[in-house]
């Protein structure tokens, strides 16, 4: 055994490892992540935390007059006042809303609309004469 610890002598440092060093870049890489961890985790845990999210879509009422009601007219218009429920029976001419127009003006613009019209057909109806003659 002697021999042994002759041969191993842990008073002498070993030239190897004396030797043997960390590369410059590893110890670049270790401490910009050290100093990473110090300045976020303390960052992250003092942060406010949003607890709301925002976002579109639709919601849809539980009670059946809540729910929203597809009528279809031949004018639009928003309903001022509805004259029957959900689920009621009603009769052939009832009236079932009341509707607000969304265009105040639509009699007038309509009736320019049917006296344009009707000089159309009338000049259409000349230009077939003036041809059959």
């Amino acid at each position: 055994m002697a021999a042994a610890a002759e041969i191993l002598d842990v008073s002498k440092p070993l030239s190897v490892v004396a030797s043997v060093q960390t590369p410059r870049y590893a110890i670049r890489l270790t401490l910009i992540l050290l100093v990473f961890l110090i300045v976020v985790i303390p960052a992250l845990l003092l942060a406010p935390w949003r607890q709301t999210v925002y976002g579109s879509g639709q919601v849809i009422a539980f009670n059946p007059t809540q729910r929203p009601q597809f009528v279809t007219t031949a004018v639009e218009g928003v309903i001022v006042k509805w004259h029957v429920y959900e689920g009621q029976k009603v009769k052939k001419g009832q009236r079932l809303v009341q509707l607000r127009d969304n265009d105040p003006d639509i009699l007038v613009r309509l009736s320019r609309e049917k006296t344009s019209l009707e000089e159309q057909r009338r000049q259409a109806g000349l230009r077939i004469d003036d041809a059959n003659n």
